[in-house]
């Protein structure tokens, strides 16, 4: 059931104000293998939030017009949703830990995006055509 969905402004290398790719930084930002980085991902918040793989659902996007801190250089952002699990404590360890991921693994610095953490509550979550709600209180 959680939900990773990044949002990151560059897909292959970087950007100059006109949105060409910008060949001499273009090594720092690569995803050569898109699903297969999702997979990374998908495995890495698993193993981050402490919820089955199988449940984890992960979204990556690029836009090129995604701006931060009034410029257009790498940046991110990245919603987390889950059930039951966030927390300020939580959440703490889970914004050092995906960041690190981001930064190893996309060369975009920490201080390059936000992160935004929501627990819908179990009532606002569908699934199989119902609401965790509903299935939970059925166990």
């Amino acid at each position: 059931m959680p939900t990773l969905e990044l949002i990151v402004n560059v897909e292959v290398g970087f950007l100059d104000q006109r949105g060409r790719v910008d060949e001499s930084r273009a090594h720092t930002l690569q995803i050569t293998n898109q699903a297969e980085f999702s997979l990374n991902f998908a495995k890495a918040g698993a193993k981050a939030l402490g919820k089955p793989e199988a449940v984890m659902s992960t979204i990556v996007s690029f836009n090129n017009s995604l701006t931060f801190g009034g410029t257009l250089d790498p940046a991110f952002s990245l919603t987390v949703t889950s059930l039951d699990n966030l927390s300020s404590e939580a959440n703490e360890k889970y914004s050092a830990t995906f960041s690190d991921f981001i930064d190893s693994n996309l060369g975009i610095p920490k201080d390059r995006g936000y992160i935004i953490f929501r627990d819908p509550g179990r009532e606002y979550m569908g699934y199989k055509g119902t609401t965790f709600a509903s299935l939970w209180a059925n166990k």
